[in-house]
């Protein structure tokens, strides 16, 4: 503030007052289900233009979708998110109660489905592609349904299916990524180079709001839920159920290609449930590394990884390659170190797979014999070699 005070007898002074920064971030208003243009609304599309075209300003914007939508329609691709941005449902007013009223039961809070509606173009749901890498949470997406996505292609057009992310921490908070398709990697979410300690993908449920889910997609390679690439990948209190990857990974694969750089999933009280790898191994869940990088980190800290297949690729009725790990299949074989995997409180039961288990490995648990590994309150039941 600019302030002139003139006192009596002495000359004017000119004193100068720094005020706090009062930035927010901005709020853009979906109040347009359509995809396409109303006259005084605005669908998704054009909000994540906006909001692309505003900087940061003191944290993410937000993109605030109507009380009164919960479908979405999307007849073409949606544009790039290249800024830092929240997306969610605009939360209900609470009830206002008389004094000692007890409140009602509160219904699940809204969700809102986002769909690709239009057969004749293959498109996903949300692509995400930053800079740099951004910091914590550059992207959050909240109570969204993001189904009937397709990427078509080999390598990135065809990775994918829902959302495809490089650069930017992800968070999935009460989400749910159902039946998308991917021709590559990543039939639910492929992520790429979120691999700070502050750039962390995290899918995160809550009991009360139906939890969050990674469910039916298809992916033409590996990683049939989710395909995560030198990232650190954190499932809490969420499902990655029924996925199917035609090579590894049935329900997540992560490889680590980087010699800077860890690759690491963390399963926090979540289940990797009836996910299938039809020619490769690790019907649940998939890591591996190449020579020359850091090895992946895998911790287990509670749920359960069961009812999962790894059928591998078979000839004449011989099996050919893959098959291992119907449960979790953790290959190890990099030159700095050997990965490290960590296993607190988790049950492994009911997993099927085609080949031998290759010693230390146990039927749907299969680790390279040069990996660190600290089994403590591992559960183990009903895992089962094909006939």
């Amino acid at each position: 503030m600019l302030n002139n005070r003139i006192t009596k007898g002495t000359r004017s002074q000119l004193l100068l007052e720094i005020l706090e920064d009062r930035s927010v971030p901005a709020t853009f208003v979906v109040d347009n289900p359509l995809d396409q243009v109303v006259a005084g609304s605005n669908n998704l599309r054009q909000q994540i233009t906006a909001a692309n075209a505003a900087a940061n300003v003191g944290g993410n914007d937000l993109i605030l979708i109507a009380n009164n939508i919960t479908l979405i329609e999307l007849q073409s691709a949606l544009p790039p998110i290249t800024e830092g941005v929240d997306i969610e449902p605009a939360t209900p007013v609470p009830q206002i109660l008389g004094t000692g009223e007890a409140p009602p039961p509160q219904p699940p809070l809204q969700m809102v489905t986002i769909k690709r509606v239009n057969e004749e173009l293959n498109y996903r749901i949300f692509t995400i592609d930053m800079a740099a890498e951004q910091t914590k949470y550059a992207v959050k997406l909240t109570r969204l349904i993001m189904t009937n996505g397709f990427a078509s292609g080999t390598s990135g057009a065809g990775d994918g299916g829902a959302i495809w992310s490089r650069n930017a921490e992800l968070g999935l908070k009460n989400s749910q990524v159902i039946g998308n398709h991917a021709d590559n990697d990543g039939g639910g979410i492929w992520i790429l180079d979120a691999r700070s300690k502050t750039a962390t993908t995290e899918i995160i449920g809550e009991p009360f709001n139906g939890g969050a889910a990674i469910t039916s997609n298809y992916a033409g390679n590996d990683g049939g839920g989710i395909y995560v690439h030198n990232s650190y990948l954190g499932l809490h209190r969420s499902s990655v159920k029924e996925n199917y990857a035609l090579r590894n990974g049935g329900g997540v694969a992560g490889y680590a290609t980087d010699y800077a750089h860890r690759q690491l999933i963390e399963i926090d009280n979540a289940s990797v449930s009836a996910n299938t790898a039809q020619l490769g191994s690790g019907g649940g869940i998939y890591m591996e590394c190449y020579s020359g990088n850091l090895g992946p980190v895998l911790v287990l800290k509670s749920g359960h990884i069961d009812d999962n297949k790894a059928i591998g690729l078979k000839q004449n009725g011989q099996l050919i390659s893959g098959g291992l790990g119907g449960g979790v299949a953790f290959v190890a074989n990099c030159v700095l170190d050997t990965g490290f995997m960590a296993i607190n409180g988790m049950t492994i039961s009911n997993n099927a797979q085609s080949a031998a288990a290759i010693a230390p490995s146990v039927v749907g648990f299969h680790f390279s014999v040069f990996a660190t590994v600290n089994l403590v309150g591992l559960i183990m039941n009903g895992n089962w070699i094909y006939p």
